[in-house]
């Protein structure tokens, strides 16, 4: 079958990113237009480039193209030379405020840029399918007008009113205050509709409530939510501008945007129209929204109030997705408001620069705790799982007067020695600024404390502490790089003030490097605590039905082994099913597999590289499976790992491999099942699991009460005391 072939404007926004990444798992062929337009509108830190860095990095088969869609001639040459089977037109000016400024760039962006996208769009591919991201500002401020009621923490409709569930399709677009960016909006809405209806194009209009997610650069004047969280984390004034703060929205996340894309795709029709946001699903005032985040990010917002609203702004706004759904019934929401917040809060994209895939943050301190911390530097290299980078940089951001955060991207510079370099060279560049009032400095793995310590070497006053969260004995298939890596980290450890471990397998290593015990520290990895696991007859519920394993544990042929396992389950429970969070497999070769053992319609791959999607989600799942490779030259046998323990948080029983310390702790405690990598093992522990619930119902609420022991907060205070810092 010939490839399908997607065009995405905005590529590298919060919708055009999260579209490149869903439709090519689908297997598209992707192609996006970005220029950046961002970093003008609002300034460097609202610049997209970080985003798009890590797009080419993690989508192989994505095409960019750098050019603005007012620009008729390379659109046009675009179009012509690849046919797309679909278009998803996300690029737009989004702003009421700066929209005032400078309005005729506004229009020529929203309504002239459309334009010329839908033109080119019937002349060259008009089989396609063409998609618009417009918004629900087009309905003016004709929702102020609602008989809206004042309460506690928002402003609310009567449970009686025909728009309670939320505004529908049919509210008018006239006779309202628009602002003009709205009114610009509004033009290209209607001449998508118009190329739909007049000359009988497959073309969809979404009219989206607030849009968010953590790929969004959030900034004052765009980005609700994502620039709330931004404020709160790095301790800057946000300014509530009237109503109150009690101003609702619906926030939908932009993987249910964009998987909705997808369903239209699939069953087109010709000019719709759809209001598309959180609904009742998904809402939540300013108010509501600065509380929820002050308790994930467990700080004080920082916040003033104006009494001048926003010219045109909504006092309320919930979207009725009613059409949609009735249109496309297999559609569902993923995400709640508290789920989006939540993968928002722990997503940490606040960066202050940003140059390529790194990036500097500055983070105030916040105030209430007691111990403190002087200033802080931290240098890591980070993916957009949460781990223990993120969870150190969230820990210190409470306790210190400021941390300064510095992330490379592991996509990037993961064994690339040129790479490394670079980045060797940009923490030295954005640590010497501050070089004065650093006291601490954090290196979390060998590439990041070479900056540090060679500072120390330098003579410069701060305590320096080696954070190790894996090790291997072979890192590297070239034998000169492997003997490299080596050196790095015998002389990291030796020269810092203190090392941090993941694991008591390391703790020995670095005894037998000859490192004093009162400077080596054990500090394992910990857990995001889920509050609320489900209960018992709920988790009875999902027993049957789903199995999780993680790729980034486990290699491809332990992968395989449970393929293999469930191709033997299926017969004797047939509506067993398998989700992989894919790591480091290939994709191809894993697909060939589950058609091998025609488990096609049991096994759904999850993911890429990113799983912090994933992590909100344990809830759903049944049982985890944590399999590893029992080997020297495996980075799995030095870590101490963290996915497992987020299985046991959620209430998941892990069946894990025999041969490691969480292994024989989850036997200890009998929070899961450990087995031998062999098939007729892992068959016959999760038939355990499926058939017996009361040891299920036991080995889970174990599962929960171990997990428990691993708070991210309980670990670094202990290791903040042993190390003398607090």
């Amino acid at each position: 079958m010939k490839q399908k072939k997607l065009l995405v404007t905005g590529s590298a926004g919060l919708i055009g990113s999260e579209a490149v990444r869903f439709f090519s798992k689908k297997g598209f062929a992707v192609s996006g237009i970005d220029n950046d337009m961002r970093s003008y509108f609002f300034g460097k830190e609202a610049s997209t480039k970080w985003n798009l860095s890590r797009l080419k990095e993690e989508v192989r088969n994505y095409q960019h193209y750098r050019i603005d869609i007012r620009d008729e001639k390379k659109i046009g040459q675009i179009l012509k030379e690849n046919r797309f089977d679909l278009i998803i037109h996300a690029a737009a000016q989004p702003s009421h405020d700066w929209a005032a400024k400078e309005p005729f760039t506004d229009f020529d962006i929203n309504a002239r840029g459309t334009l010329n996208l839908l033109e080119n769009f019937k002349k060259y591919c008009p089989e396609a399918v063409f998609i618009f991201t417009s918004t629900n500002k087009v309905y003016g401020d004709r929702p102020n007008s609602l008989p809206l009621i004042e309460e506690k923490t928002r402003w609310e409709l009567p449970r009686n009113h025909r728009f309670y569930q939320g505004i529908d399709e049919s509210m008018s677009i006239d006779g309202s205050l628009h602002s003009l960016f709205g009114a610009s909006k509004v033009a290209a809405d209607i001449l998508v509709q118009e190329y739909g209806r007049y000359f009988k194009l497959r073309t969809s209009v979404f009219r989206g409530g607030c849009l968010t997610g953590p790929a969004h650069s959030g900034t004052r004047l765009h980005g609700f939510l994502a620039y709330l969280v931004k404020c709160v984390a790095t301790g800057h004034q946000y300014t509530i501008f009237g109503y109150k703060g009690k101003q609702v929205r619906d926030n939908i996340h932009s993987y249910d945007l964009v998987n909705a894309f997808y369903h239209f795709y699939q069953k087109p029709r010709c000019g719709e129209v759809y209001n598309m946001g959180g609904s009742r699903h998904s809402n939540v005032s300013m108010l509501e929204a600065i509380n929820k985040i002050e308790i994930i990010l467990e700080k004080k917002a920082n916040f003033n109030y104006s009494d001048q609203n926003r010219s045109g702004d909504h006092i309320w706004y919930i979207s009725d997705v009613g059409k949609f759904k009735k249109h496309y019934p297999d559609w569902n929401y993923q995400y709640d408001i508290d789920r989006i917040l939540s993968e928002i809060c722990l997503s940490g994209h606040f960066s202050s620069v940003a140059i390529g895939p790194s990036t500097l943050t500055l983070f105030e301190g916040a105030v209430r705790k007691r111990k403190k911390l002087p200033w802080c530097f931290v240098a890591g290299h980070v993916t957009d799982a949460f781990g223990p980078v993120q969870a150190l940089r969230h820990h210190l951001s409470l306790m210190s007067e400021r941390v300064i955060f510095v992330e490379h991207s592991l996509f990037k510079s993961n064994n690339h020695p040129l790479s490394s370099l670079r980045d060797i060279w940009l923490t030295w560049k954005w640590f010497w600024p501050h070089r004065e009032k650093i006291k601490v400095y954090f290196g979390i793995g060998g590439v990041n404390m070479i900056v540090g310590g060679l500072l120390k070497k330098m003579g410069m006053n701060f305590r320096l502490i080696y954070y190790s969260p894996d090790y291997a004995e072979k890192r590297f298939n070239y034998s000169f790089l492997n003997y490299l890596y080596h050196r790095i980290d015998h002389w990291c450890a030796k020269t810092a003030d203190f090392v941090w471990n993941a694991s008591a397998e390391m703790v020995e290593l670095r005894e037998k490097q000859g490192l004093a015990k009162d400077k080596n520290f054990l500090v394992r990895s910990g857990v995001r605590l889920i509050s609320q696991p489900p209960r018992p007859e709920t988790k009875r519920r999902q027993q049957r039905m789903i199995l999780v394993i993680d790729g980034f544990l486990s290699k491809e042929l332990l992968v395989k082994l449970a393929i293999k396992s469930l191709a033997v389950l299926k017969k004797k429970f047939p509506k067993i099913s398998l989700k992989i969070v894919i790591g480091s497999i290939k994709k191809e070769k894993l697909l060939a597999y589950i058609r091998r053992y025609r488990v096609e319609t049991l096994v759904e791959l999850l993911g890429g590289s990113s799983h912090q999607k994933i992590f909100g989600s344990y809830l759903n799942y049944g049982i985890g499976l944590g399999l590893f490779r029992v080997s020297s030259e495996d980075p799995a046998v030095y870590r101490d790992p963290g996915e497992i323990k987020e299985f046991l948080s959620a209430g998941l029983p892990v069946i894990c491999s025999r041969g490691f310390l969480i292994s024989q702790e989850i036997e200890k405690e009998k929070a899961g099942l450990v087995v031998n990598n062999q098939t007729n093992q892992v068959v016959e522990a999760i038939d355990k699991l499926i058939t017996d619930s009361r040891l299920y119902n036991q080995l889970s609420r174990q599962a929960v009460r171990y997990a428990r022991r691993f708070s991210w907060e309980r670990i670094y205070n202990q290791a903040l005391e042993k190390s003398g810092l607090i």
